[in-house]
């Protein structure tokens, strides 16, 4: 059962997963949802497109955990290919919403967000050999520096 899935059955709107997943909608887009979208792929319901982004935008800004490790890179372009490619492990790991910034100045230069249930989820993330693995094969150079925070 998908991300998405899941969640839309636990906010009691498991209807509407077809139509999300149809659509490649997943849990990471949440916050990108709006009204005029939710109408387009069949959400019919104004009450029911309200709880979608009323509950979506709790779940991916509330007090998530969030790690934020500022990367130098030796090729963005062949860096995003290797990170895009990871997003399944990413997921699989905890990883609920990413982001990824370029320093205005240099895009080899870029600060990757992830938001995770958990700072241990997030902790366990940062430690795992899969992450090690894809950030040497992505060309990040040296080694990052990586903090947690909680959203206030």
């Amino acid at each position: 059962m998908s991300e998405v899935r899941n969640w839309l059955d636990s906010i009691g709107l498991a209807q509407y997963a077809d139509a999300f997943e149809t659509n490649d909608l997943d849990i990471d887009l949440l916050r990108q949802v709006d009204d005029q979208l939710l109408k387009d792929i069949g959400v019919s319901s104004a009450g029911h497109r309200l709880r979608i982004r009323q509950v979506g935008a709790k779940e991916t800004t509330d007090g998530s955990p969030t790690s934020a490790p500022p990367h130098t890179i030796s090729d963005y372009k062949a860096w995003r290919k290797v990170y895009d490619d990871f997003v399944p492990v990413q997921k699989a790991k905890g990883v609920t919403a990413r982001a990824v910034d370029q320093a205005a100045d240099n895009p080899n230069d870029i600060t990757v967000t992830h938001e995770f249930g958990s700072v241990e989820a997030a902790q366990a993330f940062a430690k795992s050999d899969e992450l090690k693995k894809a950030m040497h094969g992505a060309g990040v150079v040296g080694a990052p520096t990586i903090w947690f925070t909680n959203k206030v």
